[in-house]
């Protein structure tokens, strides 16, 4: 998920919250009103004044392609950033490749033998099963290289959830946010 996906989500739930609260807060005014002993007293209003929030995220590269043993990107896999992989350097193995994810501004050129020789197929985005181009369990060696994207470039921060647990603790950022809900 985006981050900016996070926040907005974030922020629609803080609004939502706020609309209960303030339900909430009508309801015991008239409870108030209509009751002798508690006329006298001053109606509570439940406010969310401010929002603390410390998110954990990871800087992922963005700039790798990764090769997955079975199709629709499950298996075993191997992450793959710009360059060439022959035979030796594959560690998913030799004839194993059957789906492959692309970050944008990446060419993979996939070939059915070692040292970059024989059959190709050049791919810029992800493709989630190989037999579709008849190269299912084919592939000896690979090259990995950047592309122009023309989108001027920027930094790409995903909340990724379910990988966190799986990344150390010193490749973690914590970002915090401060919501002052009185100035909105």
């Amino acid at each position: 998920m985006k981050l900016k996906q996070v926040i907005a989500s974030i922020l629609t739930d803080l609004t939502q919250a706020q609309s209960i609260a303030d339900s909430y807060s009508r309801r015991v005014k008239a409870a108030y009103k209509n009751d002798p002993s508690l006329r006298l007293l001053p109606v509570p209003k439940a406010e969310i004044k401010e929002v603390k929030l410390d998110l954990k995220v990871a800087f992922l590269a963005t700039n790798q392609v990764t090769i997955y043993e079975h199709p629709d990107y499950k298996g075993k896999s191997q992450e793959l950033i710009e360059g060439s992989y022959d035979r030796k350097n594959l560690t998913l193995g030799d004839n194993v490749l059957s789906s492959l994810k692309i970050s944008e501004g990446m060419k993979v050129t996939l070939y059915d033998r070692e040292n970059f020789q024989g059959q190709s197929k050049s791919f810029t985005e992800d493709m989630p099963n190989m037999t579709t181009y008849d190269f299912d369990n084919k592939t000896s060696s690979i090259k990995v290289e950047q592309i122009s994207t023309g989108n001027g470039g920027g930094l790409h921060v995903e909340i990724l959830t379910d990988k966190l647990q799986q990344i150390p603790e010193s490749s973690l950022s914590s970002i915090s946010i401060t919501l002052d809900l009185d100035s909105i």
